[in-house]
């Protein structure tokens, strides 16, 4: 299995070779919204969060804590179809470090919304 879920296979058994053209053709070309688990995982002092969408939309990257209190955003604006990526800090809105613990990212993006589980450790 290749990256986000793609399976290769010949038809002789032989070894598949993906160029790195048509590597990065499959990953700005989205099908649907897609929020890809954050990494590292848990993470301390940053972290990564990758997703994709498929059309341009208003999108909203928030984080919650687990009692569901928003704590940072990380987007609020229109975006392009496509991959793309931001990183938190373990900061809330007002510039304070946030405690250990599990924390939400939500993905909002048109009518879709995903979410995923972080653990910030310190």
């Amino acid at each position: 299995m290749g990256d986000n879920g793609l399976i290769l296979k010949t038809s002789n058994g032989g070894s598949t070779y993906v160029g790195i053209d048509n590597a990065e053709n499959l990953r700005l070309s989205p099908e649907s919204c897609r929020l890809n688990q954050n990494y590292p995982n848990p993470f301390n002092p940053r972290t990564t969060i990758q997703y994709a969408l498929p059309a341009a939309r208003q999108t909203s990257l928030l984080i919650f804590d687990i009692k569901g209190n928003m704590i940072k955003t990380l987007v609020s604006k229109p975006q392009t179809a496509g991959w793309h990526e931001s990183s938190w800090d373990g900061m809330d809105n007002s510039g304070h470090a946030v405690a250990t613990g599990l924390y939400l990212a939500k993905l909002q993006s048109g009518a879709s919304t995903q979410t995923i589980k972080m653990l910030f450790l310190k």
